[in-house]
């Protein structure tokens, strides 16, 4: 079979193009590129190496639109923005297929994922990984349903240690220093904040921390920085441990409150992401955060595109931009962008 690749460099898309071209597969990797000092260097090496094509792709003015864009409005919102989920809907699975395209017929379009793939009445869902630590059904809960069928995981069947091991053993001089990478692809500098500041030029613009009745508790310096449930630092000191519960941007606010006072049983979201959608709601969890705890779902009320979920239980820390992912026991049936909670 002809299969493209997106190659990364990291060891997960490494060793998808490594186990796909030993499966006797006509591999070709790809590499899109986010801005103009991306550095492609180390997936070319890893090409190079396995024996197989290597094509780049410039897609930092498609990416600028649909991710940083989208990235630095949602903090400016008052939300914590996913832009992993988001690349994968807009860029990985569409833009960038359609591109590959491009280059000729492909039977499949692989990825280095930690996801399992199945079939329930004739349509292709995604189900957790057996490494379930591992498993990012959650990042991939809004991509469109109808591109499940091309899509490819070489991961299905092997755990993160496995993958590291041989990779390690036949690639020793590449892989064995290689740490596993938590930080979002187009910043370098840890601090988010900073890169918001400097695409919208704004300098230190000072606000208040305030608890539920609006009680000045102190001065931050810049709502974005701060995200729903944080607690390290806020450099408030009030004699009880506080955390972030709400942001409010027009009034440059930042909401503390107890840790108690984090748990909510309902949100609403926008447009839901179905892969399968069930008859009822029986069995049907819900994930508010990656590797969150699950909780039953009591009802779903749509209307003009807004749905309202109710839980039967609460969860902690709900938070505006982060994903709301639906599963019935391991598959994953649909997901939506969380746009509050009440």
């Amino acid at each position: 079979m002809r299969i493209a690749i997106a190659l990364s460099g990291g060891v997960d898309s490494s060793f998808s193009a490594f186990h796909l071209k030993e499966e006797g597969n006509n591999v070709e990797a790809f590499t899109f590129k986010v801005n103009n000092i991306f550095d492609t260097s180390k997936a070319s090496f890893i090409a190079e190496i396995l024996g197989i094509k290597h094509h780049i792709i410039d897609l930092s003015e498609k990416f600028t639109k649909e991710i940083i864009n989208y990235f630095v409005n949602s903090y400016l919102k008052g939300y914590t923005p996913n832009p992993c989920a988001v690349c994968n809907r807009k860029i990985k699975s569409d833009i960038f297929i359609k591109e590959i395209q491009k280059f000729g017929n492909f039977d499949f379009y692989a990825s280095g994922h930690y996801v399992g793939k199945t079939t329930i009445n004739s349509k292709e869902v995604l189900k957790e990984h057996r490494d379930i630590k591992k498993s990012q059904t959650y990042f991939l809960s809004l991509i469109n349903p109808n591109s499940l069928k091309k899509l490819l995981f070489p991961l299905e069947k092997y755990t993160k240690d496995f993958v590291k091991k041989i990779m390690i053993e036949r690639f020793s001089e590449i892989f064995k220093e290689e740490k596993e990478s938590f930080e979002v692809c187009f910043i370098k500098d840890k601090q988010y904040y900073n890169f918001i500041r400097k695409r919208i030029k704004e300098k230190r613009r000072k606000g208040f921390f305030v608890d539920k009745d609006g009680k000045i508790l102190g001065e931050h310096s810049g709502f974005y920085k701060y995200t729903i449930g944080q607690r390290k630092g806020l450099r408030i000191a009030t004699g009880k441990k506080m955390y972030v519960f709400k942001i409010d941007p027009e009034k440059n606010l930042v909401y503390l409150c107890e840790e108690k006072d984090l748990m909510n049983d309902s949100l609403f979201t926008g447009q839901i992401n179905w892969f399968f959608k069930p008859e009822n709601l029986n069995n049907v969890k819900v994930r508010t955060r990656y590797r969150g705890e699950l909780a039953t779902v009591e009802y779903i009320k749509e209307k003009k595109g807004k749905n309202h979920i109710q839980l039967k239980t609460p969860l902690k820390s709900i938070t505006p931009g982060q994903l709301a992912s639906f599963y019935i026991d391991d598959i994953l049936i649909a997901g939506a962008l969380i746009e509050r909670y009440d």
